[in-house]
């Protein structure tokens, strides 16, 4: 590989990546499981759809190319529908994590100068306890039930076209806006370009990640935090490959029964979450031999649960 290759063109939009592998109808592009043991499929062909009709949404709620807004949305699959709906329409999605408050939420809208924010229906409640009158507040859209102020974005997408005509990006307008932590002052919005996407889909995926097209591939991180855009999200679908979506919170053994009953490719977790996991007594009663790639990420992972699980 050289530099060039890593090189998008002048116009490009990540989500021409996706719609690579919409043509096969028996493609996953995810699995999704929750506590309950409730599981939705998404085929390539139906994530295209919803793409479409999420990206006429938002056209129809006056958002255009360029424009910011915050997501609030969990481990669901509505949250790749609403990231790539924005991506394909040139609107610039802010992953924010529920554990946000109010005023946390208000000072990215005027930061960034939203002009809506995106909710589950589970957290539009911090949303409304801003008092200020930020541009944000006046487009508020929930997945889920609607309740006073807020349009359902699930019913709004539900009649609309399923074919869309991608907004004309190029290679260095914005397609994300992460903020920082802020351990050392106020948080700081980072731009990531569609170029960016375009170079990490075909280095970090294929290289680090080392996902291949069909595998599985589980990267626990959830959407209110940048590692989801760059593994569940883009690594993932953008390759061909299915996302596994857990919406649950970790248990070591859970996690494992996991790896063993789906048959999961890749994995990318904490190490935190390796740890714990490499602690179990009867780790070699599950059958990991489907699982190829193990990767980590946020601090150094010791020798000893390495080995443990290479062995």
């Amino acid at each position: 590989m050289v530099t060039n290759d890593l090189i998008a063109p002048e116009f490009y939009n990540i989500t021409e990546e996706l719609e690579k592998f919409s043509q096969d109808s028996d493609r996953q592009a995810i699995r999704w499981l929750n506590t309950q043991q409730e599981r939705r499929t998404i085929s390539y062909v139906e994530l295209v759809q919803k793409m479409n009709q999420y990206a006429h949404a938002f056209t129809k709620k006056g958002l255009q190319k360029g424009d910011r807004v915050l997501v609030i949305i969990p481990r669901l699959p509505e949250a790749y529908f609403v990231f790539l709906g924005c991506l394909k329409a040139g609107i610039v999605p802010i992953s924010c994590s529920e554990m946000l408050r109010a005023s946390d939420l208000e000072y990215r809208m005027e930061h960034s100068s939203a002009r809506a924010v995106i909710a589950y229906e589970a957290f539009t409640s911090e949303v409304d306890r801003i008092t200020s009158s930020v541009e944000a507040l006046n487009n508020k859209l929930v997945i889920g039930t609607a309740t006073s102020n807020w349009t359902s974005l699930d019913e709004l997408a539900s009649t609309q076209p399923d074919t869309f005509t991608a907004a004309a990006t190029k290679r260095d307008d914005m397609a994300f806006l992460s903020y920082t932590s802020g351990t050392t002052g106020k948080p700081k919005g980072v731009v990531h370009s569609h170029g960016w996407g375009y170079a990490h889909i075909r280095t970090a995926a294929s290289q680090w990640l080392c996902v291949r097209e069909g595998d599985l591939v589980w990267a626990t991180a959830a959407p209110g935090w940048q590692k989801w855009i760059w593994s569940p999200f883009l690594s993932t679908i953008m390759l061909g490959a299915t996302a596994f979506v857990y919406h649950g919170g970790f248990d070591a053994k859970t996690y494992l029964q996991l790896l063993h009953d789906e048959k999961v490719n890749v994995l990318c977790c904490t190490p935190t979450e390796y740890r714990i996991m490499a602690k179990i007594d009867n780790l070699k009663d599950y059958n990991l031999s489907s699982l190829r790639s193990a990767v980590s990420a946020g601090e150094p992972l010791n020798r000893p649960v390495i080995e443990t699980f290479m062995n």
